[in-house]
């Protein structure tokens, strides 16, 4: 199935879970035949990070250490800590910039690709995190008191994540700040939260799963180890790509199904002149909406 099969057929119905599936499988083959690149950086990533913890797992033992050994432990562990932040990071930005590069090839937009725009925008979120990390960083400080809060913390971003941020790929592919994007994705949300929670969940469990299997071979420490962790990161790049490729097509499909049913005909789509120029239509509707938010504040 070609791009413009895929755009057509995420525009023609909202389709069921099955169908996500083979439609991100279309994608999928896309990219494994036109941006090999992106392959090889999740890769590189998934392997940095597999890497740096089994580093931290070998060498920050606080068991039966001299009083000395412990002031170099601490010194390590802050740096392994943050290395799988710059890790995280990382993976951040390349999450943001599979998600509009797959979106845009989508709708045929591969164009307005703007870098300048993209790294503001993820400067933006950087920012943001590394705030929530200093914030959980000081509660640390405080001792089981302040370890209870940022577990509690946790725990609500998670609640949050499902009922606000589980269409967040908006704020990655349409032109539209932070707190836009939360009710923009809030508004997608509506009556197609488990369209997305049962295949993230599906996919989370097996990644998480086999990462930790790849994480016990290489922490074996044996060469011929290696070498077969090395193969299977590649696979689990892979298996993380397909999903951000389905992540992708369900975002893409239930906002296209909105705007199907939105009840203002001017962006509506069921009008069919209207569907090669439904990323206009989006647009134009977006516009609006943070223009209307600009006039009430």
């Amino acid at each position: 199935m070609s791009l413009e099969d895929v755009r057509r057929k995420l525009l023609e119905k909202k389709l069921g879970i099955l169908e996500y599936f083979q439609v991100a499988f279309d994608i999928f083959r896309v990219i494994l035949k036109e941006n090999k690149l992106l392959i090889l950086v999740a890769f590189f990533i998934i392997g940095a990070r597999i890497v740096i913890t089994g580093l931290e797992y070998k060498y920050v033992d606080y068991s039966n250490v001299s009083e000395e050994s412990f002031d170099v432990i601490v010194k390590l562990a802050i740096v392994f800590d943050t290395l799988n932040f710059i890790i995280f990071i990382i993976s951040v930005v390349f999450s943001g910039y599979f998600h509009r590069v797959v979106a845009l090839k989508i709708e045929n937009r591969e164009n307005e690709m703007y870098l300048k725009d993209f790294s503001l925008k993820m400067l933006n979120l950087i920012g943001l995190i590394v705030c929530v990390k200093i914030f959980l960083e000081i509660f640390g400080f405080l001792g089981m008191f302040g370890t209870v809060v940022a577990m509690f913390c946790v725990v609500m971003f998670l609640c949050l994540s499902i009922g606000m941020l589980l269409y967040f790929e908006v704020y990655y592919i349409r032109d539209i700040g932070f707190m836009d994007s939360i009710d923009y994705s809030l508004r997608l949300c509506d009556k197609n939260r488990l369209r997305k929670i049962i295949p993230n969940v599906i996919f989370g469990v097996g990644i998480t799963v086999f990462y930790y299997i790849i994480l016990k071979i290489f922490i074996m420490n044996i060469f011929a180890k290696i070498l077969i962790s090395a193969v299977l990161v590649l696979i689990l790049a892979l298996i993380g790509i397909y999903t951000y490729a389905l992540d992708t097509v369900i975002f893409l499909n239930i906002e296209y199904d909105y705007f199907k049913n939105y009840e203002n005909k001017q962006f509506n789509f069921k009008n069919e002149r209207k569907v090669d120029e439904n990323h206009i239509i989006l647009d134009k509707f977006l516009s609006s909406k943070k223009n209307k938010i600009d006039k009430n504040k």
